[in-house]
């Protein structure tokens, strides 16, 4: 393997393709939009000019996809909040709005471009962007990936991920263009992981993709092949495994016209856990956490302990995800909850004796409809009973006493309903159980299909703060839970909410939101004044878990780094 680039965690790599030829590798980040010679490693950064204007991209939540032409003389690009395919010419850096969506591929013939329309709808559309056309439609239930093709330009492969009940289902289908059914080049459960979802079509009739390993995280990926019909998109052979790599996570696979040369993004995930001491009104620039934890397993704090001395987090260290506690002076954590499975998001029962968690098999095959345990474990520790399962979880908190009671999410199948239920924190019931379970029911919110949604209940049980992920302009909602009246205040100038999470004195609430340039944590008052607490460039995710005293504020702040590498005669 060749590292093509060397970009720092605080400005990864989005997307990248290389040329037909196998000369050349175009990328984009953050900055903007790049070309690089592979053989000396020159760089060249894009000057867009739309007219005689210059054109700026803007970064959105889905970053900055690329692909080539097959004449290798011009680039497509998508950008902006609602995105738009641009037509960029590497020589004179001449930019074309061609049409709305996300750009998926060129054909080999040149004749088309497939590109989508959210994750639904798959189109095609001239070189000039003329003749634009619906090829394929997702029924209810499902979303379809970026399209690739085959060879001889006659059929366009993708992914599709069905939602089931209880259960994901992922496979590669292709389509020709002259209509008729799908044809299913592969169906595996281990293909709905992230970095699964991308591959790649070569002139010999391979497809290849990738693949995480059994009981890893985001940690460990290799490269499958499966030989297939071009004509027909029906597999001839069985898949095989091409690589043996460990350590990190691998998507983005684009391959030279020849077959000879396979293009990559190579990423791995540092998760570090700041603690900070909080003021009633820290200046900007004056909060200065320190370090209490950092890992590439993953660390991700959710609670402390309730005399505010250790925090509480999961991670992967041991392959799968446990639960772990770490005091303020200790430099390593001490497990709480470990064993097969995933164990995570623990959070504290309202009387501080014990810590509720969610518990699944595996996250290989997690989605809608997946019954999830919540289980109940003391803080010193000990055997855990089960409180409840759910079919359709979405998240739990606790509020403090003299609450007695926890809140249950749940988000419906069709993804148009959230509904909060009340259960009881120290209940214990078994599988066959009929008594106990989620409780009555406390509120139902009207959602969007296909959007996410944070939510937080305040320490004290009165309210319910929810808002949109990754909304242009973050607005929070707040509903009572003793009359359910609701009022929306809008972060003007804030844009793509990340996280919310309660102060422990129900006062206010930290938002991370997300920016070009980086993450911000915001405090935010019930009236919707925001003052910023902290900034860190290259962070993808991040969110603050108070103490119980409220002294004291637990940071996540995950960063991925990303780079294009290169294999060749696989």
């Amino acid at each position: 393997m060749l590292a093509l680039t060397t970009n720092s965690s605080e400005i990864p790599v989005h997307y990248a393709a290389i040329s037909p030829d196998g000369k050349y590798v175009a990328y984009t980040d953050e900055v903007g939009v790049h070309v690089k010679v592979i053989e000396t490693g020159e760089v060249r950064s894009l000057v867009l000019r739309e007219g005689s204007q210059v054109v700026t991209p803007v970064v959105s939540h889905l970053r900055l996809p690329v692909a080539w032409f097959p004449d290798g003389t011009k680039l497509l690009v998508s950008w902006g909040p609602a995105p738009t395919i641009w037509s960029v010419s590497l020589l004179t850096g001449k930019a074309q709005k061609l049409h709305e969506g996300w750009v998926s591929s060129v054909s080999p013939d040149s004749s088309w471009i497939a590109f989508l329309h959210e994750d639904t709808e798959i189109w095609l559309m001239g070189p000039r962007g003329e003749e634009p056309r619906k090829f394929a439609q997702a029924e209810p239930g499902s979303t379809l990936g970026r399209a690739f093709w085959s060879p001889d330009s006659r059929r366009i492969a993708y992914m599709r991920v069905r939602y089931e009940p209880r259960s994901l289902e992922c496979s590669i289908e292709s389509r020709s263009l002259e209509g008729g059914p799908p044809t299913v080049v592969l169906s595996d459960k281990k293909m709905c992981q992230e970095g699964a979802q991308g591959f790649w079509w070569l002139p010999d009739g391979r497809i290849i993709y990738s693949l995480a390993e059994p009981g890893t995280v985001f940690r460990d990926f290799n490269l499958w092949e499966i030989l297939t019909d071009i004509h027909t998109g029906r597999p001839r052979k069985d898949p095989k495994r091409l690589t043996n790599w460990a350590g990190f996570y691998l998507k983005g696979i684009t391959a030279s016209a020849d077959g000879k040369r396979l293009l990559f993004l190579r990423s791995s995930f540092q998760n570090s856990v700041y603690v900070g001491v909080l003021t009633p009104s820290a200046a900007p620039g004056s909060f200065s956490p320190r370090l209490l934890t950092m890992e590439k397993h993953g660390d991700w704090p959710t609670a402390w302990t309730p005399d505010s001395q250790a925090l509480v987090f999961y991670s992967a260290k041991n392959g799968d995800n446990d639960i772990f506690t770490q005091t303020l002076d200790e430099d390593s954590p001490q497990p709480l909850v470990t064993g097969p499975g995933e164990q995570l998001a623990a959070r504290l029962t309202p009387n501080g004796s014990s810590l509720i968690y969610m518990d699944v098999p595996s996250f290989q095959n997690f989605g809608p409809g997946t019954p999830v345990r919540l289980m109940r474990v003391p803080v010193t520790g000990g055997p855990a009973q089960l409180v409840l399962i759910s079919d359709a979880y979405d998240s739990h908190r606790c509020p403090r006493l003299p609450a007695t009671f926890c809140v249950l999410g749940e988000r419906s199948i069709d993804e148009r309903r959230l509904v909060f239920f009340a259960f009881d924190a120290m209940q214990t019931i078994t599988p066959s159980s009929s008594e106990g379970g989620k409780g009555s029911e406390l509120l139902s919110l009207d959602t969007e299909p296909g959007r996410s949604y944070g939510w937080d209940l305040s320490p004290d049980g009165s309210l319910l703060a929810v808002s949109k992920i990754d909304e242009h302009e973050i607005r929070i909602r707040f509903v009572s839970l003793k009359n359910g009246r609701a009022y929306e205040v809008n972060l003007h100038g804030r844009a793509k909410l990340n996280a919310m999470d309660w102060s422990a004195d129900s006062r206010n609430l930290f938002i991370s939101s997300h920016s070009p340039t980086g993450t911000t944590l915001l405090r935010v008052d019930l009236q919707g004044h925001a003052r910023p607490l902290w900034e860190e460039r290259g962070v993808y995710q991040m969110w603050a878990v108070p103490s119980p005293d409220n002294r004291r504020v637990a940071i996540l702040s995950a960063k991925w780094d990303c780079n294009v590498w290169m294999a060749e005669n696989f």
